[in-house]
């Protein structure tokens, strides 16, 4: 079983291209979301801090629905 899912942003392509070859040694499924957002375990975050140097990430931003903006409410 799975524990808590994490969703990180790593928004430098190279960043996230070393983020998805630290991810290759964790044997757990991982997620990509529009946006540069990664659905990872705490394994996965592990992996991120062991790399050197280590891997820099941010907690994701809540996002709306399909990464759209919320409408505007009219007075």
């Amino acid at each position: 079983m799975t524990g808590s899912i994490h969703l990180i942003h790593i928004g430098d392509r190279a960043e996230r291209q070393r983020a998805i070859q630290a991810f290759l040694d964790v044997p757990e499924t991982w997620a990509s979301f529009p946006g540069d957002v990664l659905g990872v375990t705490g394994k996965h975050l592990d992996a991120l801090q062991r790399a050197t140097p280590p891997i820099t990430f941010e907690p994701a931003k809540k996002a709306h629905v399909n990464g759209q903006n919320p409408p505007v409410q009219s007075k």
